[in-house]
């Protein structure tokens, strides 16, 4: 009998490990396939990221404050290729042909490679002022590809996005096995949906610096959930260090995990999980390894910058945008607006808004994930009262409140940026909704959650069904209905 339940453990074992690749495998095929679909330089910010990629692969070192400019070969390449027509009007579309207007790939492939160092057009990059650690490993790719034509780089660029995305999606499936252990379903459904939300797709096949953000985050969150379940240990901290470290690398906006990990900390504690006194020495190994790996950067920053978050010159205010609004903005009335954007504009970023915000889709899958939403938030309202009803702050709560303070925060951090750029600056902050998916991991999980609390947990199988094939159509209908048709049709 116990060699039957063995051999019965490891046949679970290997079928769930057998899911996981198979969701790995559609992961990286479905980004390919959207990494196909946009024409070059049509990701989001992708010129501007490729700028400070270039930079770093051909000339070994970091751009210092002087360098502000893409290289001619990126602005020449938009120009030859006619992609420079596409952001911003949805009208325009990708020309196939090698005449005067069109891709003409044989052109690009003759650029002389002086123009890859050469600065004469004088076209301002964003990027050049981004934290570097994204830049800096995707420029290994750049070598690699280095003796060929910069649409193979920058789809080489594209490649290492997805790759990071891909571990992205691993880790939250490791995130929905620590916070529910006993429901094999969720560990599917949950990073299925973190793969296949189409915005995050987007961000995916474009090459951006936003993945490995998520990524961080996604790895932060489960190791405090790994904590609540199994307890507080040095490998742990240590971990936790490295993940906020290289978050600072790529945007400060990870810092705003700070409160999610203050509260497992105070519950660890509470529960006594660990001492004090460890939980102390705990958080100053988390505190070490994170300053070691970004308090280098802290210091250039603060030399060039003035400033511990070196800006690109448009949010520092150095080539300010005209004012448009009076900088004694009230708070209150900021906080009614800012929930105002969250619920429009940025809600439709947030899902699926493609390109430079030109590619919107139906008004009718908008008001199909409102209603998700809704019903989401609904379940959720439900489960934390059946959690308050049990009087019991064991490890399913404190991993519902980590999770619900996880998935918030970056709202709380684009509000706090936009409000201080509004004082300091008078103009208004380029919020997009693209930048609340640093959190997908929790936001994801916190829907299937909330969608499953309305249903009686026999239905539970079918609805996992449901779930994952709403993903997979949801992802193709966005594709191949509005991204296709916007460039090529």
């Amino acid at each position: 009998m116990a060699r039957t339940a063995d051999r019965s453990s490891s046949s679970r074992r290997q079928r769930t490990w057998l899911s996981l690749a198979l969701l790995l495998a559609l992961h990286i095929a479905n980004s390919l396939a959207w990494c196909a679909a946009f024409p070059l330089w049509q990701g989001a910010d992708e010129a501007s990221h490729f700028s400070q990629i270039q930079y770093i692969a051909e000339y070994g070192q970091l751009p210092g404050p002087e360098v502000r400019y893409r290289s001619d070969e990126i602005v020449l390449s938009g120009e030859l290729s006619d992609v420079s027509r596409l952001p911003f009007d949805a009208t325009q579309r990708q020309v196939f042909s090698d005449g005067p207007v069109g891709r003409r790939e044989a052109d690009i492939a003759a650029f002389d490679p002086p123009l890859r160092t050469r600065f004469e057009r004088q076209a301002r990059s964003s990027g050049m002022t981004i934290p570097p650690l994204y830049h800096a490993a995707a420029s290994l790719l750049y070598r690699l590809a280095y003796r060929q034509d910069i649409i193979a780089r920058a789809f080489a660029v594209r490649l290492f996005s997805i790759a990071c995305s891909a571990v992205g999606v691993g880790f939250a499936y490791l995130l929905a096995r620590e916070v529910w252990p006993r429901s094999p379903g969720m560990w599917i459904t949950v990073p299925m949906w973190v793969s296949l939300q189409p915005e995050f797709t987007f961000l995916v096949g474009g090459g951006n610096t936003d993945v490995i953000v998520n990524l961080c985050y996604t790895v932060l969150l489960y190791l405090m959930a790994r904590a609540a379940r199994r307890g507080m240990g040095w490998r742990s901290a240590l971990l936790m260090g490295i993940a906020l470290g290289c978050g600072l690398l790529v945007k400060p906006i990870i810092l705003f995990i700070g409160p999610a990990m203050a509260l497992c900390w105070v519950w660890l504690g509470w529960r006594g999980k660990a001492s004090w006194g460890r939980l102390i020495a705990y958080a100053g190994l988390v505190g070490a390894a994170a300053l070691s790996l970004w308090g280098w950067w802290a210091v250039r920053s603060l030399r060039i910058n003035n400033s511990l978050f070196y800006e690109n010159p448009w949010l520092s205010g150095e080539s300010p945008l005209p004012p448009s609004l009076d900088p004694n903005y009230p708070p209150l009335q900021y906080l009614v607006d800012h929930l105002i954007s969250l619920r429009e504009g940025l809600f439709t970023s947030y899902w699926a808004n493609f390109g430079y915000l030109d590619t919107p889709v139906s008004p009718g899958l908008y008001t199909t994930l409102r209603i998700a939403c809704v019903l989401a938030l609904l379940g959720m309202g439900i489960h934390a009262w059946r959690l308050l009803r049990r009087r019991r702050f064991d490890a399913e709560a404190i991993l519902f409140v980590v999770l619900s303070v996880g998935a918030v925060m970056p709202a709380v951090a684009m509000g706090t940026y936009g409000y201080s750029h509004w004082r300091q600056l008078g103009t208004g902050w380029p919020a997009m909704g693209r930048y609340l998916l640093v959190a997908l991991g929790a936001q994801m999980a916190l829907m299937i959650w909330g969608l499953l609390s309305l249903l009686p947990r026999s239905s539970w199988p079918h609805a996992h069904t449901l779930l994952r094939l709403a993903a997979l159509l949801f992802n193709a209908v966005c594709l191949l209905g509005f991204v296709l048709p916007r460039y090529y049709l």
